[in-house]
């Protein structure tokens, strides 16, 4: 009853396997319960200027399980290579809806207390709230927020990374200016500075994890 979960539908291609059927994905948004639509979210990167995204929830799960659906962003999962710069527009999105979300929740009273975020993979670390200058940065909901941070892979092709011109754009926070080298934000190194503990898949992942890529945040790895 605590737990609360937040996915993505993309709505046009599967990335490496081509277009999806729109017929599947009609069959997946007739299988939801239609939960609330936010109105012109603004963006204005890459093309992309105020958009609406539809939040719906799965009726069939155990757990508090939503999906945001928004064809003119999420139209695919990673698009481009690892440094596609429309991947950090994506994530951009999600914050805004997802914090958004979290403070309804909130001022409905569906939810109370201290907040654990646990995140998926370097690409949702722009959620956290403490990441970016914007009005949820400082809000008195997060304040006493604990970050885990679950990683998936260590494959370095697989592990998104922004250009470094995205910084401003983004309003990445000034105290993590540190992120950025070699023409990249660094999303391995935000990722290691604001969580409070990171696992992995395995015993051997976890291995890799904190001898290789997280080797600079080995202190914050736990193994579960």
């Amino acid at each position: 009853n605590h737990l609360y979960v937040m996915g993505v539908l993309y709505s046009q291609a599967i990335k490496g396997q081509g277009p999806i059927d729109q017929k599947i994905i009609q069959m997946v948004l007739d299988s939801l319960d239609r939960e609330r639509t936010y109105k012109d979210i603004e963006i204005n990167m890459r093309g992309i200027g105020k958009v609406d995204v539809t939040i719906y929830k799965n009726p069939y799960s155990s757990l508090h399980e939503y999906w945001m659906y928004c064809p003119q962003v999420f139209h695919e999962a990673y698009p481009g290579n690892a440094g596609d710069d429309f991947r950090a527009v994506q994530t951009l999105l999600y914050r805004k809806v997802v914090l958004r979300f979290i403070k309804d929740l909130y001022q409905n009273n569906q939810i109370r207390g201290k907040l654990l975020f646990s995140t998926s993979e370097v690409n949702t670390t722009l959620v956290i709230p403490a990441v970016i200058n914007d009005e949820y940065k400082d809000d008195p909901i997060f304040k006493d927020l604990f970050v885990h941070h679950y990683n998936h892979t260590v494959v370095p092709e697989a592990i998104a990374h922004y250009p470094y011109y995205m910084f401003e754009p983004l309003r990445i926070s000034e105290e993590f200016r540190t992120v950025i080298h070699d023409g990249i934000i660094d999303l391995i190194k935000l990722t290691g500075s604001v969580s409070n503990v990171i696992t992995f898949c395995s015993t051997r992942h976890t291995q890799i994890g904190r001898d290789t890529i997280y080797r600079e945040f080995a202190h914050k790895i736990k193994e579960d």
